[in-house]
């Protein structure tokens, strides 16, 4: 009987969008007082922290901020339109990136491993023009290097290369 009277109030409650919706957000809000997470994204929101905490720095045009896991840059691009400061954004999640115009690598040894991720990801096609630096103090330089050269042939052209130094691939336009 109690079994038939819950899924009986269950439907009425689902055909009546108006009363689930409220009786969802009630939910939301008492989650509040048993969530920590909830607690805390409430008590933000409510002094306003994406705007009047998170951006109040004693920064200046002079300052640099590095913002590691960038996103989509919007959190820099409001760094930049307060402080006009120089910006180094980092963003490990290539799917965050619909086109990427321009990556220049120069990251000590770590340019193989990452160029051999965004290679077999796929990824690559996503970046129009491509500047590296290899760096040869790294075990099998010469021929990792070749290895993504040869991979990086089938995407794009090589505009300028100056082996060890700075080497320069843009995309094919066939792509």
């Amino acid at each position: 009987m109690v079994k038939y009277r819950k899924k009986k109030i269950k439907n009425l409650i689902k055909k009546n969008k108006n009363l689930h919706q409220f009786l969802l957000t009630i939910r939301d809000k008492l989650r509040i007082f048993y969530n920590q997470k909830r607690r805390s994204r409430f008590f933000w929101e409510l002094r306003d922290g994406d705007i009047k905490l998170s951006l109040i720095y004693p920064l200046d045009s002079n300052s640099t901020f590095i913002d590691v896991g960038g996103h989509l840059g919007d959190y820099s691009a409001a760094i930049y339109k307060k402080y006009k400061c120089n910006i180094y954004a980092f963003e490990p999640l290539l799917e965050n990136f619909e086109t990427i115009d321009f990556v220049k690598m120069n990251i000590e040894g770590s340019e193989y491993e990452l160029l051999e991720e965004i290679i077999e990801s796929g990824n690559i096609l996503k970046i129009t023009h491509l500047q590296i630096q290899f760096h040869n103090f790294v075990e099998n330089a010469t021929e990792r290097r070749k290895n993504i050269r040869n991979k990086l042939k089938k995407t794009h052209v090589n505009i300028f290369n100056f082996p060890f130094i700075w080497e320069r691939w843009d995309i094919k336009n066939d792509k």
